[in-house]
């Protein structure tokens, strides 16, 4: 049986925290395992907070390098089963049936089970309105044309087989903001992705990617820079083009 598990990094023990801990408790079914990546000195008010719950499970990130080498703690540990997908803190889980329509929707595809999930999320960020997820589905698809830079699908909207990461690598700790972009480029056209219709979680307006526009915007275009054979003036006029239609976004909150 394909399980999943939800990988959340936390910074500190807020309200946004123990609101997404509470939407975690209420998931119908028990067939996941929910990490958390914390520093030292939260463990002991975790473990109060979680009890003995054999569901959840804490790691400690011993020296905090950031979001994505806690991700790869996380995914690396024997706590992460076939399937993954990642929440921040600041996220909430919306949909109570997940992890059934989800395990489900595995079960349906197991013959020519995919690589990826995509999943619908709800955003404050985008007035509020449901999310799409990608227009196109298959192992040539391009689907990062339809990727927001102003926040990321990957947090939310996309379940990710585990074993992807044996083959292409994990996240590269050298990408403060858009490791997950990079992933992603990089298995592009070599894996198979499948969109779901299920709806999964309300996005937090917190993030690196939604609160620093300007640093997220650019490293994702040196990212396609590096995956393109050399300079390119479209992906350029595509990073101003998105900078000015973030910005716009921004301002109109």
């Amino acid at each position: 049986m394909n399980k999943l598990s939800i990988i959340t990094p936390i910074l500190k023990i807020d309200r946004n925290f123990k609101k997404l801990l509470t939407s975690i408790l209420k998931l119908k079914g028990k067939n996941f395992n929910f990490i958390v990546i914390a520093k030292f000195d939260l463990i002991k008010d975790l473990k109060k907070m979680v009890k003995k719950r054999n569901f959840i499970h804490i790691i400690n990130e011993v020296q905090p390098k950031g979001i994505y080498c806690a991700f790869n703690l996380a995914i690396k540990s024997k706590y992460c089963n076939d399937f993954y997908m990642v929440l921040g803190q600041d996220d909430l889980i919306i949909n109570k049936s997940l992890i059934q329509e989800v395990e489900k929707e595995i079960n349906i595809s197991d013959d020519n089970i995919a690589d990826i999930f995509t999943l619908n999320v709800i955003s404050n960020i985008i007035y509020k309105k449901k999310i799409p997820s990608f227009k196109r589905y298959s192992r040539s698809s391009s689907f990062f044309r339809n990727m927001s830079y102003f926040f990321s699908n990957h947090c939310g909207g996309m379940i990710i087989k585990k074993k992807l990461h044996n083959k292409y690598g994990y996240y590269n700790e050298n990408y403060r903001i858009a490791s997950d972009y990079h992933f992603l480029r990089k298995v592009k056209n070599k894996i198979f992705i499948k969109k779901t219709k299920i709806l999964s979680a309300r996005l937090g307006e917190n993030g690196i990617s939604s609160q620093e526009i300007l640093p997220s915007l650019f490293e994702r275009y040196l990212i396609d820079l590096k995956f393109s054979s050399k300079f390119n003036m479209f992906l350029f006029l595509k990073f101003i083009y998105s900078l000015y239609k973030q910005t716009k976004i921004f301002y109109k909150k």
